[in-house]
């Protein structure tokens, strides 16, 4: 059985993943030279998340010319596939399944064999331990190199850097990312199925053999995303499109709460920052997360940029909240629902909202770069706002008194913003943003602006297992 974690019942033990990297998909990409190797066989493991979706992006590329290229990735069907050109002629395996979830990390692995006899066989791909069925066209020599290394320059996030087909970048974000010169390792050297949960879960693979020119990427060095830590001799990657800031803890074996894309029924907003940031250039658009409270108490941050917004929770879909209108253009509100219980500032004070109706002025308003607060107590309904470490109406989360409003306790609800002609960056404890601070809630998980609140936690798989 092949699972995709989104919301993952492991709680502690066994190996962790604490960092991956976030590739904005429009301009991140790490490389490096290696038209001196020669091999006929190579393996690429990588955990991913994807964010951005119904388009190219490629986890492992080279490049040498435009008649000797490769490609290993996501092509726009959303199918998993490795394309290469050997010569001029183009050759590719696709997964006929496709892969949309922007909510959740998965395994990927290719085996890249052309010793194999049959041509069919010279690529496998697997997804989450799981051989996944392809079909394959063109050609390839037996025995010939394989075309993702000794093409000139190999990259992660960017489909052939520096070429002339430059582009195809991978939005989202990646974990554990190996090429292994040389042989062909199992899904089971990279992953195993936990005895409990039957989830594809990562091992270390720090002990494997690396080749000369193989490298093993794991994001632990903010300084230097690109760091070889295989010990293969091959340098490090260079970085371009890369900062400190994208070192993430949103990993494989601690899922963070992004925005979700997949809500919306236009194409009237643009994701960047892993689905952390949401600009609108025009009429109100909302959205919701990938993750949903039922019970326990959650607290995350959001960054005004720009433009009107509501900032607040949503409540799952029914056929009275009607959630997923909150993406539609100019229905974009996500106080004029049922289920919606926002602070909404819409050209001057705030105020709060739900179900259309302004019920009275609410905490004061928000200029460029203020980072306002959010806690919901699920467990009694109590939502609370605040804004520049102080919350609202002399409100407490931790002692639960004087909430903004006080919910259906029953109901499940997820954390929505809405923006008209501005900018949000949303922060559920991994920042796209800059945090002068630092606070980090009662288990260790999150970095925030400001302190969380006594009993309150970060939004991510590890503290769901425990509280939600």
């Amino acid at each position: 059985m092949s699972i995709i974690i989104p919301s993952n019942s492991i709680v502690s033990g066994g190996f962790s993943v604490d960092n991956s990297c976030r590739f904005d998909g429009s301009s991140s990409v790490m490389s490096v030279d290696t038209s001196s190797a020669s091999t006929n066989k190579v393996t690429i493991s990588a955990w991913i998340k994807r964010s951005k979706i119904t388009a190219d992006g490629f986890i492992v590329t080279s490049y040498r010319d435009n008649s000797n290229r490769a490609k290993f990735g996501f092509g726009g069907a959303d199918n998993l596939t490795y394309f290469m050109t050997e010569g001029g002629t183009d050759t590719e395996w696709n997964t006929t399944a496709k892969f949309r979830d922007t909510g959740a990390w998965m395994h990927v692995v290719a085996q890249l064999d052309n010793t194999q006899s049959t041509f069919a066989n010279r690529c496998k791909l697997f997804v989450n331990g799981t051989e996944y069925a392809t079909s394959s066209s063109g050609s390839s020599t037996q025995n010939s190199a394989t075309a993702i290394i000794g093409n000139g320059t190999t990259s992660v996030g960017n489909s052939y850097y520096g070429g002339a087909y430059q582009g195809n970048w991978f939005g989202g974000y990646m974990a554990q990312v190996a090429m292994i010169q040389g042989v062909i390792h199992a899904p089971t050297d990279f992953g195993e199925f936990d005895e409990d949960s039957g989830i594809w879960k990562p091992i270390d693979i720090t002990a494997l053999t690396y080749a000369s020119y193989s490298f093993l990427l794991d994001f632990e060095d903010s300084s230097n995303l690109g760091n070889n830590a295989s010990g293969s001799g091959l340098a490090d990657l260079t970085e371009a499109g890369l900062a400190a800031i994208d070192q993430s803890t949103d990993t494989c074996t601690n899922n963070f709460c992004t925005l979700n894309p997949l809500n919306q029924t236009n194409s009237g907003a643009v994701f960047s920052d892993g689905n952390l940031k949401m600009t609108i250039s025009g009429a109100w658009l909302g959205l919701n997360s990938t993750f949903f409270m039922t019970t326990g108490k959650w607290y995350f941050e959001v960054k005004y940029g720009s433009g009107n917004y509501d900032i607040g929770i949503a409540q799952d879909e029914t056929a009275a909240t009607q959630t997923s209108e909150i993406s539609t253009s100019n229905h974009g509100f996500i106080g004029r629902k049922v289920g919606g219980y926002v602070l909404t500032q819409n050209g001057g004070q705030p105020y709060k909202q739900n179900n259309a109706t302004n019920e009275g002025d609410y905490g004061s308003q928000a200029s460029g770069g203020d980072i306002m607060m959010v806690a919901y107590d699920a467990d009694t309904g109590k939502l609370f706002t605040g804004k520049g470490g102080t919350w609202n109406n002399s409100s407490d989360p931790a002692n639960g008194t004087s909430p903004m409003y006080t919910v259906t306790a029953t109901a499940s609800y997820t954390p929505a913003i809405s923006v008209e002609s501005g900018v949000l960056d949303i922060n559920f404890g991994n920042p796209s943003f800059s945090i002068s601070s630092g606070n980090a809630d009662g288990n260790g998980y999150g970095n925030f602006e400001y302190a969380v609140p006594s009993g309150y936690y970060s939004l991510n798989t590890k503290n769901l297992a425990e509280y939600g």
